[in-house]
């Protein structure tokens, strides 16, 4: 397969080609981590600016597997303390992981598209998209619900049991629907006919800008902000 032409220096063409190798059954990836010294691009003074900068070109250019892309996901490691190779993510594990959350990083793609680049939903589990499809479906036009909440990830979500409170930043859904803030909640609140065990909220006020590019919109915790709720 041909590599998309990556900017060496910018974030997630390492993990693209990480997990690229370790899901081809031709190839074995081995991760030496245990048993050698390596100086990553992210370990020295200012280096945390790759992760604030704005040029998208492989943003634009990963798909779906960066998420793979970890020395964890490696098909082999070396042992620290006598050198030997022992059996890490198989190749049947790692592709069998990769299918049963491809939804879930497909919608995720498709946040970072659609806000280009600002937002991404992260670590955001499954269940949770049970919150947030909820939400999308209140307050967006029906063409981008589908486009982050397929009929495939819906039916996952629905399936697993949400069990943390949810608030999600009010600039995501504005950014995505180009209306005022201050709408969104209120538009919520007149729709909404759902209850829910968990809390699953839109918060009323601005949020800090993000912090990393893509940065996530959503939070477990709360502190003096008031909220329109599902």
């Amino acid at each position: 397969e041909k590599m998309p032409p990556f900017r060496i220096g910018l974030v997630r063409w390492d993990s693209w080609l990480m997990a690229s190798m370790s899901l081809d059954d031709a190839i074995n990836t081995i991760d030496l981590t245990g048993a050698l010294k390596f100086t990553h691009y992210m370990d020295f003074k200012d280096a945390y600016k790759s992760k604030t900068n704005t040029n998208l070109w492989n943003l634009k250019l990963a798909d779906e597997r960066f998420h793979l892309g970890r020395t964890d996901h490696a098909n082999f490691r070396i042992t620290a303390d006598d050198l030997n190779v022992e059996p890490a993510m198989s190749f049947e594990s790692l592709s069998k992981g990769f299918s049963g959350n491809q939804c879930r990083f497909a919608a995720n793609l498709s946040v970072e598209r659609l806000t280009n680049f600002t937002y991404a939903s992260g670590k955001l589990q499954t269940a949770d998209f049970q919150c947030l499809c909820s939400l999308i479906h209140t307050v967006l036009p029906k063409h981008l619900y589908s486009q982050i909440c397929t009929e495939n990830l819906t039916k996952k979500a629905n399936a697993n049991e949400r069990k943390r409170d949810l608030f999600f930043n009010n600039e995501f859904f504005a950014l995505l629907v180009g209306r005022d803030l201050i709408e969104l909640p209120l538009s919520l609140e007149r729709s909404s006919s759902v209850e829910a065990k968990f809390q699953c909220c839109i918060l009323r006020g601005k949020s800090k800008p993000p912090s990393e590019i893509p940065d996530i919109f959503w939070t477990h915790e709360i502190e003096h902000h008031e909220v329109g709720c599902l």
